[in-house]
């Protein structure tokens, strides 16, 4: 299996202006700051999860189309770190599917 058989459509959106500002802290002169990845971003991206310095990846946003199993999807609700937009209805469609299309071959 592929991963763009479960994530396609994928936009990033915010990340100059994240990265812009996590370089706010240590400018000098702000008319000089940039979108430009340098290693102090990949540290801060790195930083510990809640200690603060990786705050700028909050600035990031990513949207994508994500294709799973039920109980997958099961999980993933369980956790705090998706956002959903819409979902497809199988209790809406599931006449109108044609279920060997639509079943994930490794399940």
């Amino acid at each position: 299996m592929k991963y763009t058989d479960v994530v396609s459509n994928v936009n990033v959106y915010g990340m100059d202006s994240a990265v812009m500002g996590s370089k706010y802290p240590m400018a000098v002169d702000l008319t000089k700051v940039d979108g430009t990845i340098v290693p102090r971003t990949h540290a801060l991206a790195n930083a510990k999860p809640g200690s603060g310095h990786d705050n700028f990846l909050n600035g990031i946003i990513v949207q994508f189309d994500l294709t799973f199993t039920n109980k997958a999807w099961v999980e993933a609700e369980r956790y705090h770190f998706l956002d959903f937009i819409s979902s497809q209805s199988t209790m809406h469609r599931i006449t109108k599917f044609n279920l060997d299309e639509v079943y994930i071959s490794y399940t």
